[in-house]
């Protein structure tokens, strides 16, 4: 579906468009609104979107989606935190 998958995270920023990734991505996780994705910089789209990818339509269990090491393993918000 995506061509350009193979590349990194960057590289689907310059190959597709903000609306391309923010359309690729609803048509993976269609829970995902327009107005969600639009709070996310073109970087964080391209990285949901090839991880969206690999464990949705990648069926090779020998190529499994690795994180970034950049980014995260858990993330939590307590909305009980905020003052």
């Amino acid at each position: 579906m995506v061509a350009a998958v193979e590349t990194s995270p960057a590289s689907l920023v310059t190959v597709l468009s903000r609306s391309q990734l923010m359309e690729r991505i609803g048509e993976l996780n269609p829970t995902a609104t327009a107005g969600f994705l639009s709070g996310f910089a073109d970087s964080a789209l391209a990285l949901y979107l090839e991880h969206l990818h690999a464990k949705l339509v990648e069926t090779d269990p020998r190529r499994p989606w690795r994180r970034p090491g950049d980014t995260a393993a858990i993330l939590h918000f307590d909305p009980s935190a905020e003052a």
